[in-house]
């Protein structure tokens, strides 16, 4: 898979989805796979995934690392069934169904995105001072 389509599959992610980030795509992992029988092992890319809010079964900071070569796989099956893909591929414009199905599929049907129509914009980090933090201070001045 083409580095710039894994960048584009990272934006998608990133604007539609509330609950999961994507923290890495260059990452080389060990991956196995079966060939004529035997069990081979071999290094590839990951599409690393990570949990930024508690869901489900799904906790804070837990992590998913869905192989290039799981993908790439996936993306050959959807281009032979939607034609179209190919060119939305091409040019970079994967949609969110898209990127939900492959990620889907690639993960043999363990990680559902739930993407959300309109881009999520996280929410803004502010930082807790004396003037407004919410729980009372448990300190007492001596």
């Amino acid at each position: 898979m083409r580095t710039e389509l894994l960048e584009v599959m990272a934006r998608v992610i990133t604007a539609h989805c509330y609950w999961i980030r994507v923290t890495d795509i260059t990452q080389h992992h060990a991956y196995a796979f079966v060939r004529d029988g035997h069990l081979m092992m071999t290094t590839c890319r990951h599409l690393t995934l990570e949990v930024t809010r508690s869901r489900g079964r799904y906790y804070l900071g837990h992590k998913w690392h869905v192989s290039e070569a799981d993908l790439d796989q996936v993306l050959s099956i959807m281009l032979r069934e939607d034609p179209s893909l190919h060119r939305r591929c091409h040019e970079g414009t994967l949609t969110k169904e898209d990127v939900e199905i492959l990620v889907n599929r690639a993960s043999y049907g363990i990680i559902r995105l739930d993407m959300v129509d309109d881009d999520y914009t996280p929410p803004a980090f502010s930082c807790h001072t004396r003037n407004n933090r919410t729980n009372p201070s448990t300190n007492h001045p001596q």
